[in-house]
């Protein structure tokens, strides 16, 4: 990102979009002041932005996880309202509680043994959030002197937040002193599965964040073509949410095992008939705050070092410190946890350009040959600080070289080449301590009832490895000199990947893809790893039901190293362009990635997993062309071919056909330079945009989210409409 700093004027932006089938909007404002003189700038500019929500009510493939009505499967949920009792033994749903009733009157011959309540698992829920957004931009710069520059920037960022997440969805456990209590079973309690929907509302998660961002330095001009950079900068970010209507699980039982009809809560009925103070009091929240901090100094330096037939031989060097911090906490009524971490990173980085052909030594099919050798050095040291002690964590030094080879074979064709290692260390957020344990059934197709309880860990992960990579590329460029307007790129990549962190993915299904997370699905549990589990600081609910129902399996949904990853593809890029004179200038565009593989493996004793062309991963083949006209009155038109593969289904048995996904948007502008200077619309752009411009629907997928598509490869936006103007003053 390249940020405007000697601009001298005013400019004012305005924009407002929407959706054309649901009430998403969204309004955007900017304004922007520079100046510029003989020897400095300033500017200062503003943007405010808002976005409305868009809820899974709004597009036909997300309102209901019933999925039947567009091809697919039943993906409702046994967690509904009114409920179903559970057989205590098989954990299958054996009694519907009846529909049509206030739960004040039942007796057990009333419930409906073989039937399962069934509930939309997609209601409540925003695929969208709502936001709102201030931002400030400031850059000062000033030169000193012929030699010496002085500049500073700053940032300032304030963002709400607001969405939709569902009902709290649980397993009750209702003794026999309840007031409402009946008992169709004869186990002497009920184990029900239950929506709290129609009694709290859906679960919403509402906050902001503050960032801050400031950068002091210095440009200086020192002997030839050798200067000098050094600055320092300094960001901070605040972030506060609170998550509404979820459950107080200690005071949720004490409810449930209420005598008094009045103060009891009743889950027998049909909707939501607890008094509305017992619905208060099991009204639980779930807070999370985070304070980051990062602290840096940076020293850069870059010139020739002597010359030799190919060109001049160049040296780029720095050094760089950097110190964050990291704090968070986490509260719910039955957990509190929080953790500060600090890092500090020392690094020493160079680059070396070397022409060894150039026009002093060039020849026939050699006309340059440029060969690049860089490397970074970083030592990186850790220390988290948990309530009463102290860890430290000794990263130590890594050396990252990446060496690089341009060969001009014929004027306008170049062939290149690089090969480089990288390392990543997990970011502090990824290690902290926002992390619970939880116990719910998941759908599990190699089970008979279809479902299994399971232990499922949540969150960050301390235990996280480093992260590594080797990385080549091949590639070539030509622009053949019959057709200068026209550039040819084409490149091959390589990537495999050490211990790459990544979460998981989809954990609500990830039983229907065992095979490829074996590696944190434990099936065999053992009664200590379970009462470890049930029994830790962590656990959110009531440990009780762990001994009710049988634990089938332990599921480490932390985000995680996975063992080995493996990526080559290729990109590639055409642009070509030509004016007609009369009629104006015509651009075409087209850019695509092909993925050949792009494969896991969760651990070293996994097998590799083919990924591309399925499910929630990408697809072999993207591509993005575009034409472009600019007539000569300041109009221009400009249109966008999206196109995504089709891929495997490899989730629904048996495997299904995902369809291929084309779309078209479609951009109009119009610059009024002088035109329009009798309006007092001088030097003012009018931009229409259309994007997906047929409306078109993401390809059905069976997804077992309960979703009509597949949120890794579409976009459910659908038609979006916007209306931009662009005042310069």
């Amino acid at each position: 990102v390249i940020l405007r700093k000697d601009y001298d004027g005013a400019e004012t932006r305005l924009r407002y979009g929407t959706v054309t089938d649901g009430g998403l909007e969204e309004y955007q404002l900017g304004q922007t002041f520079g100046k510029s003189w003989n020897n400095g700038h300033a500017l200062l500019t503003y943007e405010y932005h808002k976005r409305e929500s868009l809820g899974y009510e709004e597009r036909a493939f997300t309102m209901s996880s019933d999925l039947r009505p567009l091809g697919g499967d039943d993906f409702r949920s046994s967690f509904s309202n009114p409920g179903n009792i559970l057989d205590p033994v098989t954990y299958a749903s054996a009694f519907a509680v009846p529909s049509d009733q206030d739960g004040t009157s039942l007796n057990p011959g009333d419930f409906l043994p073989g039937t399962v309540n069934l509930e939309n698992s997609n209601a409540g829920f925003d695929l969208l959030g709502e936001q709102e957004r201030h931002s400030v931009f400031v850059t000062l710069s000033q030169e000193l002197s012929e030699r010496v520059e002085l500049y500073a920037e700053g940032r300032f960022s304030a963002r709400d937040f607001a969405s939709r997440a569902g009902g709290h969805i649980t397993t009750l456990f209702v003794p026999s002193s309840n007031a409402f209590f009946v008992d169709p079973t004869g186990f002497g309690f009920v184990l029900m599965n239950y929506s709290f929907l129609p009694d709290l509302g859906p679960i919403t998660r509402a906050g902001n964040v503050k960032s801050t961002n400031a950068v002091v330095g210095s440009k200086i001009d020192l002997w030839g073509d050798w200067a000098l950079q050094v600055y320092g900068s300094f960001s901070r970010e605040k972030s506060d949410s609170l998550a509404r209507n979820l459950i107080d699980d200690a005071a949720l039982a004490v409810a449930l095992a209420d005598l008094d009809p009045v103060t009891a809560f009743n889950p027998f009925a049909d909707g939501s008939n607890t008094n509305p103070m017992t619905l208060d009091s099991i009204r639980g929240s779930q807070a999370l705050s985070s304070l980051s901090k990062v602290l840096s100094f940076n020293m850069t330096t870059d010139g020739s070092l002597f010359d030799l037939p190919g060109g001049a031989v160049k040296l780029a060097i720095g050094a760089d410190y950097r110190k964050e911090s990291y704090g968070t906490a986490f509260v719910t009524p039955a957990l509190a946890q929080s953790t500060d971490f600090q890092r500090e990173v020392m690094a020493l980085f160079g680059e070396l350009y070397v022409p060894l052909v150039g026009e002093g030594n060039r020849r026939a099919g050699m006309e340059k040959l440029v060969l690049s050798l860089a490397g970074r050095y970083e030592d990186y040291r850790d220390r988290r600080l948990d309530p009463g002690q102290e860890l430290t964590r000794d990263i130590g030094g890594t050396f990252n070289p990446k060496f690089g080879l341009l060969w001009e074979v014929v004027d306008g064709l170049n062939l290149r080449a690089t090969y480089g290692t990288s390392f990543k260390t997990p970011t502090i957020p990824t290690l902290g301590a926002q992390s619970g344990t939880f116990a719910l059934p998941l759908d599990d197709p190699s089970a008979p009832s279809g479902s299994t309880f399971v232990l499922l860990q949540g969150g960050t992960n301390p235990n996280l490895k480093n992260e590594t990579a080797k990385t080549w590329t091949i590639g070539v460029d030509y622009t053949p000199q019959a057709l200068p307007d026209l550039t040819f790129e084409l490149t091959w990549f390589n990537i495999d990947f050490r211990d790459r962190i990544r979460p998981p993915g989809n954990l609500l299904g990830i039983l229907h893809e065992e095979d490829k997370f074996s590696a944190i699905i434990t099936r065999n549990t053992s009664a200590s790893e379970i009462d470890a589990l049930c029994n830790g600081d962590d656990f959110l609910g009531d440990p009780a039901i762990c001994g009710l129902v049988p634990i089938g399996a332990i599921i480490d949904g932390r985000t995680n190293n996975t063992s080995r990853t493996k990526v080559s593809g290729f990109d590639f890029n055409v642009y070509y362009g030509f004016d007609t004179g009369s009629i104006g200038r015509f651009d075409f565009k087209v850019n695509g990635n092909y993925l050949i593989t792009f494969k896991e493996a969760y651990s070293e004793a996994s097998p590799f997993i083919e990924l591309v062309d399925t499910m929630n991963n990408p697809v072999d083949f993207r591509m993005r062309g575009s034409v472009t006209w600019s007539g000569t009155q300041g109009l221009s038109l400009t249109s966008f071919v999206n196109y995504a593969d089709s891929y495997r289904d490899n989730i629904s048995i048996p495997n299904r056909k995902v369809r291929s996904w084309t779309t078209v948007d479609l951009t109009l502008a119009y610059n009024s330079e002088d035109r329009l200077a009798g309006l007092g619309l001088r030097d003012t752009i009018f931009t229409l945009g259309v994007q997906n411009l047929f409306d078109t629907d993401p390809p059905f997928a069976n997804n077992p989210l309960g979703l009509g598509y597949d949120p890794e490869n579409a976009d459910p936006l659908g038609r979006f409409l916007s209306f931009n103007i662009t005042k310069k003053w």
